[in-house]
């Protein structure tokens, strides 16, 4: 049990790190950042900064100007394309 829960937290401060540096998410509301952290971290994954790039295009990409996916949902609604196996399948059923 213990040994998961520090695995879980390490998993959570990595990826938190990683957020930081990705160009998109620089502005990200900040209470944003730990739930897109705890997204792969509950998930077992690190992430990928070029996937999650890419799922945050495909959401810039989708949405018109008035789409529930801009502003705040934006962040987390790129994390959970990502962890996912297919990104757009899931961008479709949102």
């Amino acid at each position: 049990m213990k040994e998961s829960l520090n695995s879980l937290c390490e998993r959570f401060v990595e990826n938190t790190d990683v957020l930081y540096k990705i160009k998109g998410f620089k502005f990200t509301n900040s209470k944003m950042m730990p739930l897109c952290a705890y997204t792969f971290a509950a998930s077992g994954q690190t992430i990928d900064p070029d996937d999650l790039q890419s799922c945050l295009k495909l959401v810039e990409a989708s949405g018109g100007v008035f789409s529930c996916l801009r502003d705040a949902n934006q962040a987390v609604s790129s994390c959970i394309m990502s962890v996912s196996n297919d990104p757009e399948g899931t961008l479709n059923a949102a």
